[in-house]
């Protein structure tokens, strides 16, 4: 940053009209971009400078940072939260990136590892299990998958992913689920929250069905309903199992009677359509992956073109 600048910051909100006249017209002119960050931070500022800014020859842009400081409406907080939620994006676009890349070139795989660890990925852990198994290194999967079950044991993503891992150590299929497990599945699937997904695409291969939560009405007083964006129930059009899977993979979705034509498209982690078939109604369907090699897989429903769900999937062999 320029240090006539970084004095400006330092002092704020101390500094006077005639240095801001002296920095916004000065020869040569100054970073931009540092001159808003300085205005800002000394914001809200005299109205004779805000009309300095104005009479300037600053981009427009920068100006626009500086009038929505003056009623509170960005400050360096914001800015530097703006900067870091960018710089957040690329690492999280970058370490995709890697996975995706390592599914074709297991020569990759190491260095896909090493980049999502280091990342501060929210679905780090789910990204490091898939792949691990893509690798072939199921004790690192199982211990990620283990972790995470005791960390978060209310939630049914890795409830359902800790139980799959114990059958797959004790060599056995999805199939062969006790009582226990299924009632496991039950309570996940009712619960309409993260791995709902999952737990219902397993029950309905098993052929069980799960107990749909009943609410009735009640003559008490009850809270505001939250926002949408905070409601816990999530509609469910689409989910696939097992994941990972190391042939057939079950897809279970929905489509409502008013559409008209609707697929499920299988992708490649190079974008290419490896799969489609046609669906109606509600159902479950095994799409024959015998062809499609290791590796990651975007499963898309469609609802007359128009992409409705995706789901990632896990191909081991």
């Amino acid at each position: 940053m320029d240090y006539c600048c970084n004095r400006m910051m330092l002092v704020a909100p101390q500094v006077s009209h005639a240095n801001w006249e002296y920095a916004v017209f000065r020869t040569p002119a100054l970073d931009p971009w540092h001159l808003a960050q300085a205005l800002i931070a000394n914001s809200p500022l005299p109205l004779e400078t805000v009309l300095l800014v104005d009479s300037s020859l600053v981009n427009p842009y920068y100006k626009q940072l500086v009038y929505a400081a003056q009623t509170g409406g960005i400050s360096m907080h914001t800015i530097y939260q703006s900067e870091l939620s960018q710089l957040y994006g690329r690492a999280a676009r970058a370490a995709y990136d890697a996975a995706s890349l390592s599914q074709g070139d297991t020569e990759l795989i190491d260095d896909a590892i090493a980049i999502v660890d280091e990342s501060d990925l929210y679905s780090k852990e789910k990204l490091l299990v898939g792949l691990f198994q893509v690798k072939g290194d199921m004790t690192a999967a199982y211990t990620i998958i283990d972790s995470m079950r005791t960390a978060l044991p209310d939630d049914g993503y890795w409830k359902v992913q800790g139980l799959l891992a114990d059958l797959q150590r004790q060599s056995q299929e999805p199939s062969d689920v006790d009582a226990n497990g299924i009632a496991l599945l039950q309570q996940v699937a009712a619960d309409e929250k993260v791995g709902c997904g999952e737990a219902q695409a397993w029950l309905m291969m098993l052929g069980e069905e799960y107990t749909e939560p009943i609410i009735l009405p009640t003559t008490e007083k009850r809270l505001k309903p939250e926002s949408n964006s905070n409601r816990s129930f999530v509609w469910h059009p689409l989910a696939v199992f097992p994941n990972p899977s190391k042939g057939p993979l079950t897809v279970v979705y929905e489509v409502p009677d008013a559409v008209a034509d609707a697929h499920i498209k299988v992708m490649n982690s190079l974008g290419q359509l490896v799969l489609q078939q046609q669906v109606r109604g509600q159902g479950l369907v095994q799409l024959d992956l015998s062809r499609v090699h290791t590796g990651l897989l975007v499963i898309g429903l469609y609802y007359d073109g128009h992409l409705i769900g995706t789901e990632k999937a896990q191909i081991v062999r």
